[in-house]
């Protein structure tokens, strides 16, 4: 597993959720997020295994706990903001009938 790889990947991912734009449907943020997430719990649970195996280099270990842990951490907190934002603007349209 090429850590190098997987860097520039997340890096790719976190860029993309941080150009987030309103337009389009309402869940779309939520649904772009939640596919990011689960590539990033791909990603650690590859490493994570590669740990268990013992095939994993000191370098993956600390890219798994420093790098991808917290990626998925952020992530974790972005797609609560958007089902959040979903949330209120359905209680939005239903005050609003």
């Amino acid at each position: 597993m090429n850590i190098n790889d997987l860097h520039d990947e997340i890096q790719q991912i976190l860029s993309s959720v941080s150009q987030s734009s309103d337009e389009g449907h309402l869940w779309e943020p939520y649904q772009k997020v939640t596919a990011y997430l689960l590539r990033l719990i791909e990603i650690h649970n590859q490493l994570s295994w590669a740990e268990i195996m013992g095939e994993a280099s000191p370098q993956e270990k600390k890219f798994r706990t420093m790098i991808v842990d917290k990626a998925i951490e952020g992530l974790e907190k972005v797609a609560s903001y958007e089902s959040r934002k979903l949330t209120a603007k359905k209680m939005e349209l239903e005050l609003d009938k």
